[in-house]
């Protein structure tokens, strides 16, 4: 028998995986690693992580409540039947939405890629906000 200590589990305080490529991979493979990445160590634990999971998330919110209303705007313009207005309309917004979306999804990737936590309209205060708690 020896009187040598039990070893005691160590808490993870760093990664392998650089801090920037966690908030790339944040946006990339969207909202399911800003899940993942909010609940676990220690990515849950880094602020600049978790601000970008959490934008990541909102972003994909944004992206999802936009088509659906879009869609219930298409549903309505054509039980009211003004189909031929909304289809105009919707055949304008889709493009201009989806793009719009699209933009801030490289914006966001490129400042995750280069360390620095930009603030989407809207989504990124409230990201902030969320990664300092």
């Amino acid at each position: 028998m020896s009187d040598s200590p039990t070893p005691q589990p160590s808490s993870v305080t760093s990664s392998s995986l650089p801090d920037n490529v966690a908030s790339i991979l944040c946006y990339i493979i969207a909202p399911i690693v800003g899940i993942v990445f909010l609940v676990v160590e220690p990515f849950k634990t880094i602020q600049t992580v978790r601000f970008h999971a959490i934008q990541s998330i909102g972003l994909c919110v944004a992206g999802i409540v936009a088509v659906i209303c879009l869609s219930i705007f298409g549903i309505v313009g054509t039980l009211l039947h003004i189909g031929l207005l909304t289809s105009l309309l919707s055949f304008l917004l889709w493009p201009l939405i989806m793009i719009g979306l699209f933009i801030f999804w490289l914006v966001a990737v490129i400042k995750a890629w280069n360390n620095q936590c930009y603030k989407l309209p809207i989504i990124g205060e409230y990201a902030e906000k969320m990664s300092r708690a």
